[in-house]
């Protein structure tokens, strides 16, 4: 018979032996996964849209919340956000069975359409007519005075005509009178001008009215002062495209641009520049393509400061086939170069006249300089 006492004794002895081995060795018992208990959103930097945008996640963060008080950012969360109808509307973000929200406002254009009739300028909103009428300049005092100095947007046609709203030799004038105040005013959509006066582009921004464009704007006549925006209050280019013997016309007032293309039209081949500061004007230039691509002549100008006024460039993209890409002439007027790519082929990508100052500190610069140094 076998002893079992010695049995369950060298038992005892071998599985305390076999613990303290774990114990020198740091194997313990494995702790759980951390689980999340809930998650917490940072909202986008852009938080008004225009219906039928798409959610911009630029600056939006989702992080997930564990058990064990970590943390973690996480990308393959999901959202409910429409842009199909206007309002205050709650977004709400789900990760992993838990939600968190914040707030967006969605705006719905104005959209003006040309229907060829005696009224032919037909202005609605949410899919409700507000009404026909005679001139463009009517339906744009119209939505001025239905706006009640609010923020609004306005949309040249409803997208079903590929070339927008043609509109001969009329244009859009924005300005402040005793009938309503304008908000802050937000373009898109498409609008082409046959116009040639000097005192007034396509679009004509009075001062005092800040409008922010992402349509496609053109000046589609050939004359030399045929101007696609003439602006003597604030214009901010976030987007879109804007053609016109100038494309920008600034006199006096401030145009900051971050986005879009700018060009000079290509049926002027006499002088032409697509962006003009002119007077005491300001021009913000932080993004967006500036170009002239015109070879058959060497007076175009991309940027061109032809005054007192100031041109800072921090970023985007100018070119210039011939002619100037960046161009100061101005008596006492100032540029300001500190980042941003200034190319050009066979023309001067910087010139500057002894009566103005051009600094550049920062920026990549191709092509000739004039002085040379």
């Amino acid at each position: 018979m076998k002893n079992t006492s010695k049995v369950l004794g060298i038992a005892v002895i071998i599985a305390a032996i076999a613990l303290s081995a774990l114990s020198m060795t740091g194997c313990t018992e494995p702790e759980p996964d951390p689980v999340v208990e809930s998650i917490t959103v940072t909202p986008p930097t852009t938080t008004t849209y225009i219906v039928g945008d798409t959610l911009d996640t630029t600056g939006m963060v989702v992080t997930a919340n564990y058990d064990d008080g970590s943390t973690m950012t996480v990308t393959d969360y999901t959202t409910d956000f429409d842009s199909t109808t206007g309002g205050t509307k709650t977004v709400t973000v789900t990760y992993g069975g838990f939600s968190d929200t914040f707030t967006v406002i969605i705006i719905a254009p104005y959209i003006i359409t040309y229907n060829n009739t005696l009224s032919p300028y037909t202005v609605t909103k949410d899919g409700t007519s507000l009404g026909n009428n005679t001139t463009l300049q009517n339906a744009i005092d119209a939505i001025r005075t239905n706006a009640a100095g609010a923020n609004c947007v306005i949309k040249f046609d409803d997208g079903t005509n590929a070339n927008g709203l043609v509109v001969g030799d009329d244009y859009l004038s924005f300005r402040n009178i005793s009938s309503g105040t304008w908000g802050a005013v937000t373009l898109t959509g498409k609008i082409t001008a046959n116009r040639a006066s000097s005192y007034d582009g396509t679009i004509y921004i009075n001062s005092g009215i800040s409008v922010t464009s992402k349509a496609w704007i053109e000046n589609a006549n050939t004359d030399i002062s045929a101007r696609a925006v003439y602006n003597n209050g604030t214009l901010n280019i976030i987007g879109g495209t804007i053609i016109g013997s100038y494309g920008i016309y600034n006199y006096s007032g401030t145009v900051n641009i971050s986005g879009g293309t700018i060009s000079i039209s290509e049926a002027n081949y006499t002088y032409g520049s697509a962006v003009y500061n002119s007077s005491s004007g300001t021009i913000n230039i932080t993004g967006g393509t500036i170009t002239s691509t015109i070879t058959s002549t060497t007076t175009n100008t991309s940027v061109y400061n032809s005054s007192s006024g100031t041109i800072n460039i921090s970023g985007g993209t100018i070119t210039a086939e011939s002619g100037y890409a960046v161009r100061n002439t101005g008596t006492g007027g100032i540029i300001n170069i500190t980042g941003g790519t200034i190319t050009a082929s066979t023309g001067y990508a910087v010139y500057t006249l002894t009566n103005s100052t051009t600094n550049i500190t920062g920026g990549t610069i191709t092509g000739r300089r004039y002085p040379s140094s």
